[in-house]
């Protein structure tokens, strides 16, 4: 349940407007869009095809397993979908593979996780560090995809996982729609924060700071409307460089597949936040040494 439709629920009488104004993510988003792949018992996509499989997004893990007729751990694959522009902007793809892997686009190479792979922190440090090719699209202009994996890699892993992203990049023109639509509200409410891919398993965050521009975001709005509001979902502390410009923040965790019920309670004073702050905040990252 997402928070907004959650809110439109509980209170009905209310207008609500929802602008997307800061990125949030780690890695480039998946998408959700089929993809076809067509697989090979070779690491080299040599030899005939021996199974052809569509998916329903862009991230595919074969942990100890394959498709039928597939080589468990010793296979190749090419996968291709079509990426359209629904904005104009500058737009990101990537790779992260445990495992080879390239991408063109339009027939023309762009990514190469292939010649020069080497071991990162994705997929529990068994992925290689994302790869990105960077590109500026116009609104419907439309991009055929090839993808090639192979299992092999210059060192051995046991894990095997390909992860496409493809998003347009937010930038200020985003934010610029955001702080006019606060503008122009009663209330303001900046939704804020982190999610598995910063708070996860088997890496650490270098910074305390929240991700691309959701400071810029935050202080933008809160100049535009003083009854702003900001709800923070983070596994862990965060700097808060905006606090005092900001007259209520709601740190909501991660409270699973009800968040947007239960923050919608709190926010419309259906219920009392009394999980408190069960964590010390430190003021700045250097405050923890």
């Amino acid at each position: 349940v997402a928070p907004l439709d959650a809110l439109r629920a509980q209170w009905p009488d209310a207008t609500f407007t929802h602008h997307l104004g800061a990125d949030i993510h780690r890695w480039v988003p998946v998408l959700r869009t089929p993809m076809t792949f067509e697989f090979f018992n070779s690491t080299d996509l040599s030899g005939p095809v021996v199974c052809t499989q569509t998916v329903e997004n862009t991230e595919q893990i074969w942990s100890g397993n394959a498709p039928p007729g597939v080589e468990v751990g010793k296979f190749s694959a090419r996968a291709t979908l079509r990426f359209v522009a629904a904005a104009a902007g500058e737009h990101q793809f990537s790779l992260i593979s445990a495992g080879l892997s390239r991408a063109s686009i339009n027939g023309t190479p762009v990514i190469d996780a292939w010649s020069n792979w080497s071991r990162g922190e994705p997929y529990f440090t068994f992925g290689c560090e994302e790869v990105l090719h960077t590109r500026h699209l116009q609104a419907s202009e439309v991009c055929d995809i090839t993808v090639e994996y192979s299992t092999a890699a210059y060192e051995e892993v046991n894990f095997r996982a390909l992860r496409f992203g493809a998003s347009r990049v937010l930038d200020a023109s985003d934010i610029a729609a955001a702080v006019e639509a606060a503008r122009n509200a009663d209330v303001a409410v900046v939704f804020a924060g982190l999610n598995a891919e910063w708070d996860n398993e088997g890496l650490d965050r270098t910074s305390m700071t929240l991700p691309h521009h959701q400071d810029t975001l935050i202080a933008q709005v809160a100049a535009a409307n003083p009854r702003t509001v900001v709800v923070l979902q983070t596994g862990c502390p965060v700097t808060l460089p905006w606090l005092p410009d900001v007259p209520a923040v709601l740190q909501a965790w991660y409270p699973g597949q009800e968040c947007g019920n239960a923050i919608a309670d709190v926010l419309l004073g259906a219920a009392e936040p009394g999980g408190r702050l069960p964590q010390t905040w430190p003021l700045r990252l250097e405050d923890t040494v």
